[in-house]
């Protein structure tokens, strides 16, 4: 997976970007039954879509009524989405792992129900072709 920061990210909170990234790639790579993921190659040696390799974590920062928020957007050839955080939503608080595990497993969800939606439209406008 490939990993962006902003530029002018808060010194203190770049390992909390970290960490959640973290977090997210260890979702990517692993099953929802807790076994590591299989990527899988095309015919021509080259890794098909849905491998981490074809995925971006970009995040980006702006602030709203004088609040920071880090957007992390999850990108591949098919589809794109993103979530917003407060810092104070990636700090290591006790309900805070659980939580973020959460909205980066739904974020992960929301890209596949994205891609397999474009990938079933394409497939039934090849049906019709």
């Amino acid at each position: 997976m490939n990993v962006i920061y902003p530029q002018s990210v808060e010194p203190s909170d770049r390992p909390l970007l970290e960490r959640a990234t973290r977090l997210l790639e260890a979702l990517v790579n692993t099953t929802s039954s807790g076994a590591p993921a299989i990527n899988t190659t095309s015919s021509t040696g080259l890794a098909t879509i849905g491998t981490p390799q074809d995925l971006t974590a970009t995040w980006s920062k702006r602030t709203e009524d004088g609040h920071l928020i880090y957007v992390l957007t999850l990108s591949d050839p098919v589809a794109q989405v993103s979530a917003q955080f407060y810092p104070s939503d990636l700090q290591d608080k006790a309900y805070s792992p659980p939580l973020l595990n959460f909205r980066m497993a739904r974020l992960w969800g929301d890209l596949l129900e994205k891609r397999s939606h474009r990938q079933l439209e394409k497939l039934l406008n090849l049906g019709r072709d």
